[in-house]
């Protein structure tokens, strides 16, 4: 049993076998809203509906009765470059674009993550303006068809091996709702982890991958005010190589993209 790096909100386990190696997913009670055996429960449904597609995910072994998802273990390595080219990126969404167009179907419905009650300025949020356009803008949300989505898609739940993904973990908020907020999210980590020029590759690769799909920058407000108010680096890019990345910057970066979505 040995402890895995990159989770924040559960602490993940390798569990070794002569034959094979399984994963170990234990919840921490006190970042989630949600009781543990029902967080369980729901990973498991999610993993078990996501088996027999071509998606790369885990596959669903069984759940402890209080508190655990037992899964498969897959092969690759999160993968952090120091600048990501096109073709990383054009993978990237690729991958997200294949999970949008499966007809996978869950019992759980899209939540926002940004509490429009709750509008309070961070006090490192100079410009007022900006704060106001983004409030106003944040309240605007655009009909959507509610499809399958990971909810949290970003490079920290995607592995690599030999140039190309092997698989994507952390299904546990996948849901029905808008691949607009799906796409948002990864372009945020993105912009933030990069600046907003990968972020917009990211777009222009996604799009390629999904024809027909239009971005409404609606999405990209929506997370990015629900990131609110603690921005900070996140702790596994570092873990994963991605060094350097101070508070002033990601926040600097978390006001630039609002202000393009804005614009």
């Amino acid at each position: 049993l040995s402890p895995m790096a990159g989770a924040t909100s559960s602490d993940l386990y390798l569990l070794e076998y002569p034959d094979r190696r399984e994963v170990l997913r234990v919840f921490r009670a006190e970042r989630w809203e949600i009781p543990a055996d029902e967080l369980s429960k729901r990973e498991i449904l999610i993993l078990d509906a996501l088996t027999g597609t071509a998606l790369p995910a885990p596959a669903p072994i069984d759940t402890f009765m209080h508190n655990g998802v037992l899964m498969s273990w897959l092969p690759g390595d999160v993968e952090l470059p120091a600048q990501p080219d096109r073709l990383w990126l054009g993978k990237l969404a690729g991958t997200l674009a294949a999970i949008h167009s499966s007809r996978i179907t869950v019992p759980y419905v899209y939540e926002s993550w940004n509490d429009t009650t709750a509008d309070t300025q961070p006090n490192w949020w100079r410009d007022d303006q900006l704060w106001m356009a983004a409030q106003h803008r944040a309240r605007q949300r655009p009909a959507f068809a509610p499809r399958f989505i990971h909810r949290d898609y970003h490079p920290v739940n995607v592995l690599w091996q030999a140039g190309e993904i092997s698989g994507v973990v952390d299904w546990i908020n996948a849901c029905m709702g808008p691949a607009g907020i799906d796409v948002a999210h990864c372009r945020l980590n993105l912009a933030i982890m990069y600046g907003l020029e990968a972020a917009d590759v990211f777009l222009s690769e996604y799009v390629e991958a999904a024809p027909g799909y239009e971005h409404d920058a609606f999405w990209d407000l929506d997370d990015a005010l629900g990131a609110l108010p603690n921005v900070e680096p996140y702790a596994p890019w570092a873990e994963f190589g991605l060094t350097g990345l101070t508070t002033e910057v990601v926040r600097e970066r978390l006001l630039a993209f609002v202000a393009a979505a804005i614009r």
